[in-house]
This record gives C-alpha cells, sequence and structure tokens, in this order.
C-alpha cells in the first residue's frame, strides 16, 4: 500500500539511511538459506531493496520496503491500484525518457490541459513551454508519485527539486561499480534533494561504500 510504503520509507530515513540494493533477477534462485544471509547482512544498512521479482526470504527484510520492477513505469501507463509508483522521468539507460530522446522535447501547456499550470508558467517566464522532464516531473508529483532520475546528471535533479519542490521522492539510478569514484556525483546531489531520495546501488556494493553514501545524508 502506497500509506505503508511512505511510512516504512521515512521511518527508514530517520535511521538516516538512504541506500537501495538492486538485488539481481537471479537473486530469488539462490538458496533460502543464502537469501537470509544477504538480507541479515545488509537490512540493518539500507533504506530498502528493488527486485525484479518476489523472492522466498522477503519476509526477513522487515521494516526495508521491497520495490519491485513493476513499479518503475513509464510516465503515462495506468498505476497498479494501492501501490507507489516511481516514473521514469530523467534516465541514462536508453529508456524511453532518455535525455539523447524524448527528454529533449518539450511541451505546451495550455488552459485546457492544466490551468494552474499554464497560470504559473505564464507568470514566472512569459510562455507556456516545459521540458518534457518536467512536465513529466509536475504530474508525477501532482499524483504522489515518485520519479527515477539518473545521478549521472545533477543539473536536471536541480531543475527538477527547483520546480516541484523537496516533498516527491526520487530514486537515484544509473549508479555503478566504481563507488568511491562516483560519489563525486552524489556529493552536489545530497545537498540539493533534500531528504527524500533513495539511491539505487548494485547488491554487490560493500558494506562501507553503503555507509559511505549514507553518511553524505546524515546531517
Amino acid at each position: 500500500m502506497e500509506t505503508s510504503f511512505r511510512q516504512m520509507i521515512q521511518n527508514r530515513f530517520a535511521q538516516r539511511l538512504r541506500v537501495c540494493l538492486e538485488l539481481k533477477s537471479t537473486f530469488g534462485r539462490r538458496s533460502i538459506t543464502d537469501q537470509c544471509n544477504f538480507i541479515d547482512n545488509t537490512r540493518h544498512l539500507v533504506a530498502a531493496y528493488k527486485s525484479a521479482n518476489q523472492f522466498a526470504a522477503a519476509g526477513r527484510c522487515e521494516s526495508a520496503p521491497i520495490i519491485l520492477d513493476e513499479v518503475f513505469v513509464n510516465p503515462y501507463s495506468d498505476s497498479p491500484p494501492n501501490t507507489f509508483v516511481f516514473v521514469d522521468c530523467c534516465t541514462s539507460d536508453n529508456g524511453l525518457y532518455d535525455l539523447r530522446g524524448l527528454q529533449n522535447l518539450s511541451v505546451k501547456v495550455t488552459p485546457d490541459r492544466d490551468q494552474k499550470l499554464f497560470d504559473r508558467l505564464m507568470n514566472e517566464q512569459e510562455h507556456n513551454e516545459l521540458p518534457l522532464f518536467l512536465y513529466v516531473a509536475y504530474q508525477s508529483a501532482v499524483r504522489g508519485q515518485g520519479l527515477v532520475m539518473s545521478v549521472k546528471h545533477p543539473d536536471k535533479i536541480l531543475q527538477v527539486r527547483q520546480f516541484i519542490g523537496l516533498e516527491t521522492f526520487i530514486y537515484l539510478s544509473g549508479f555503478g561499480m566504481d563507488v568511491p569514484a562516483e560519489l563525486n556525483y552524489l556529493k552536489p546531489i545530497s545537498e540539493i534533494c533534500g531528504k527524500n531520495i533513495l539511491v539505487g546501488v548494485s547488491s554487490r556494493t560493500t558494506s562501507q561504500e553503503i555507509i559511505s553514501i549514507n553518511n553524505l545524508y546524515a546531517s
């Protein structure tokens, strides 16, 4: 349920946890003992888990929510009922809204489409055109959904935060295996994103690297 996800993730945020471990699609095929050991060794370090499939040891996650791949959607698909959805807003993995594709487009907001947004744009910038990724972010925020954005584009994340505020959950994707080097991406993002942020990292990320990421949001 959406309310449960919000409550659970806010509780994890209160513990200064910001990392979401992305489990491989093969995780569910591991033995139950291996699954349980992995969860037991990591659940005190992470805010959530992301999984392509249900897995036998899911009950061991306790208060750390599990985010299923099916709740990562394109902006105009039907959301599953009673499910918190993350919308693809600004990614770098050749997805539907990759920066090299549709995200370079813009949307003309008209009064019949959204009078409130039209009035705001005309008042703030004296024209009614908006980059597609900002329009997606705005509509998702209105619907109470989260956003998926690439960690490699802090400038776009800053624009989104300035436009829709700090309350919307943002899931940072595109974090690779070279965590020490890529922490340079996270440092400026941690200063502009506010508290409602999840950092998606590989399940192979070490405990020390997870702690380093969490510490960026500790203050």
